[in-house]
């Protein structure tokens, strides 16, 4: 009795393979539709989801768009990124810094909100390190309670992310003007606070100024 069970799950097993698989040359149907087996219900052949990644890739001297294919959609926030800022070196970008990744919104893409970007199985981020060359001019925008803020007239690689330059000190930040995203920091806490409330009740002025001194100057 007992090599007859053998045998015969073997038989069910192999069965199995075979219908599952198609042989050596498996049919379209075998991977997309439910086999039926003897005694053992449905297998369904199912693919696991996949997120395609567009890198739109602006620095003063690389100009690109790079896409990563079948990564897992259920890949963790901080492999993705391993993954992202691989592809950025195979384009020549000698040292990433994930300070530079952006949505399309202009967020800075970090490992906390990387997933929220994710719409369709696709992610689209931008890496965008325009330096403006030493002596490149200014547009001084205002000074107000000693904080001075700026555009650089060379950041034509950022034309999809209006921001401001401020400057209190020696120390420097970058705000967003439409969503009030901040890099760096001040190390005066309420400098910091002012800044962004100024931005924030100047936002039409800057966007204005924007155009007329980055986009078309």
């Amino acid at each position: 009795v007992e090599d007859y069970r053998s045998g015969h799950n073997e038989a069910v097993l192999k069965t199995v393979w075979v219908q599952a698989h198609g042989g050596s040359n498996p049919s379209s149907s075998a991977k997309h539709n439910p086999i039926r087996t003897h005694g053992l219900g449905y297998i369904f052949c199912l693919r696991r989801k996949k997120t395609i990644v567009k890198i739109h890739i602006k620095t003063n001297t690389i100009r690109r768009e790079v896409i990563i294919h079948d990564i897992e959609s259920d890949c963790a926030a901080n492999e993705l990124l391993l993954q992202i800022g691989a592809k950025l070196l195979e384009n020549g970008i000698r040292e990433v810094d994930n300070n530079k990744l952006f949505s399309k919104t202009g967020t800075i893409v970090t490992q906390e909100n990387l997933k929220s970007f994710i719409v369709n199985d696709a992610l689209e981020i931008y890496y965008e390190n325009i330096i403006a060359p030493y002596g490149e001019g200014r547009h001084i925008i205002d000074t107000y309670e000693g904080i001075e803020y700026f555009f650089y007239l060379s950041e034509q690689g950022h034309l999809n992310f209006p921001h401001v330059h401020a400057q209190y000190g020696n120390k420097k930040i970058v705000i967003n003007i439409q969503n009030l995203c901040v890099k760096n920091r001040f190390s005066n806490e309420s400098k910091n606070t002012t800044a962004i409330k100024y931005v924030k009740d100047h936002k039409e002025y800057l966007l204005n100024e924007w155009q007329k001194w980055v986009i078309h100057k």
